[in-house]
């Protein structure tokens, strides 16, 4: 019995160094794995993608400086709705128009590429015209039921959906005796 004793006395006293060992061992394999030096890439493996700069929307630059603020208008034509048009207004607002017109303007600078988020749309007595169309690089057509939403003095500018920041700062004005029937 003396001697099972002494066995396990041997073995409790040896526990704690052990235990150090092994603690100082996963500490030192932790260090270790936390300076090892990156992987090494091949010559041929494609690059890192960089980061592009993050920019405001529509019209800004890479510094985030507005590029074109404003649309202005150069000319501003209404008139009835010839065949032409009636194609691009579509037969189902010939059949729900009760004198059809359109609204034609032109812009001083390029409208630029329109596959975007936001598109342009013409205003006409600060109500915007949804049914707005691009047929050029400088055009903006828009369609009118009849002529009851004008008035003796019209004003027609040009806003940007989505960006409204972007939009006509000096209005076009006509007159309803401007309107060739």
């Amino acid at each position: 019995m003396w001697m099972t004793s002494n066995f396990l006395d041997k073995q409790w006293r040896a526990l704690p160094s052990a235990v150090l060992i092994i603690c100082a061992g996963a500490l030192a394999s932790f260090a270790a794995a936390r300076q090892a030096p990156a992987p090494q890439v091949a010559p041929d493996s494609p690059r890192p993608a960089r980061a592009r700069p993050v920019t405001g929307g529509r019209g800004e630059g890479v510094s985030g400086t507005r590029v074109r603020p404003t649309v202005e208008l150069k000319t501003v034509i209404v008139r009835r709705i010839d065949e032409e048009m009636g194609k691009l207004a579509g037969p189902q607002f010939l059949k729900a128009a009760e004198e059809p017109y359109y609204i034609e303007v032109q812009t001083q600078a390029s409208l630029g590429n329109l596959a975007r988020s936001s598109l342009p749309v013409i205003l006409l007595n600060g109500e915007k015209l949804l049914n707005t169309r691009a047929t050029g690089d400088r055009t903006l057509v828009a369609f009118l039921p009849n002529l009851k939403m004008l008035r003796d003095a019209n004003t027609v500018a040009v806003v940007w959906l989505g960006d409204e920041q972007t939009k006509t700062i000096r209005p076009l004005t006509f007159g309803l005796r401007d309107v060739a029937r």
